[in-house]
């Protein structure tokens, strides 16, 4: 009896063992979203000199035929100065790391909402008003491209980088002088490319700068002043980029 009394509490003891201890369920909790490869940036430059954008401006002091841009006849004007073209570029972009490399580069594409805020003078004199003449001209440009960057590291957390990028652009003329006043719009095709290089100063920001070249299709503003941007147009600039 004793026996068999001890081979019982053997077998419970085993069978015990064997089971191991008892465990709840545990789901593991779903992983956060993430932006993964995505990234924003922001730009500033300067287009300088772009006096070439202003294609027959001088129908605005009566150059064209003896008539101003405002339909009304001017005396002879002389001394015809124009002045220089500067333009502000800003810029704000948002994109994805397409993991992709071509020929070595790694490659991604973004939208770019740009804003290019330029203004200029036009003056000259007249003998018969005995006074000079002059109007002031603002221009602006708001381009929305879609875009694919190329980039390639030259050395540790340098790289260079080549973008190009197809779009519109709204533009914005207004015109004042002579006590008279201009406005008028238009949508036109915009194409841009740019350089340069990019720095990684802390994970996950990089500072860039480098050259961009715009090209903007001819403007129509309904009136005799032709403009457009010909030959080729080039901005500094300089950024910040950060990716999650």
């Amino acid at each position: 009896m004793k026996t068999t009394f001890t081979n019982g509490i053997l077998a419970l003891m085993t069978t015990a063992a064997l089971a191991g201890p008892s465990q709840d369920l545990v789901t593991a909790p779903a992983a956060a979203p993430t932006l993964g490869d995505w990234f924003v940036g922001g730009t500033y430059g300067q287009i300088n000199d772009a006096d070439n954008l202003i294609n027959g401006i001088g129908g605005l002091l009566g150059l064209a035929g003896g008539y101003g841009g405002y339909g009304v006849p001017l005396p002879g004007v002389e001394d015809i100065r124009i002045g220089d073209l500067d333009f502000d570029l800003y810029s704000i972009h948002v994109g994805r790391n397409l993991q992709q490399s071509f020929l070595g580069w790694d490659t991604s594409a973004y939208l770019e909402l740009a804003y290019l805020d330029g203004s200029m003078g036009v003056s000259g004199y007249s003998e018969d008003l005995e006074d000079s003449v002059g109007i002031g001209i603002d221009l602006k440009v708001i381009p929305i491209t879609a875009n694919i960057k190329f980039e390639r590291v030259l050395w540790q957390k340098l790289s260079c980088y080549v973008t190009g990028g197809l779009g519109f652009a709204f533009t914005d003329l207004s015109a004042s002088g002579l006590g008279r006043t201009f406005s008028g719009d238009d949508i036109e095709f915009f194409m841009q490319m740019s350089f340069g290089l990019s720095y990684e100063v802390v994970e996950n920001v990089d500072f860039y700068g480098g050259m961009r070249w715009l090209r903007l299709s001819d403007m129509d503003f309904g009136t005799n002043i032709p403009l457009e941007l010909v030959d080729d147009q080039f901005a500094w600039e300089f950024g910040v980029r950060y990716h999650f």
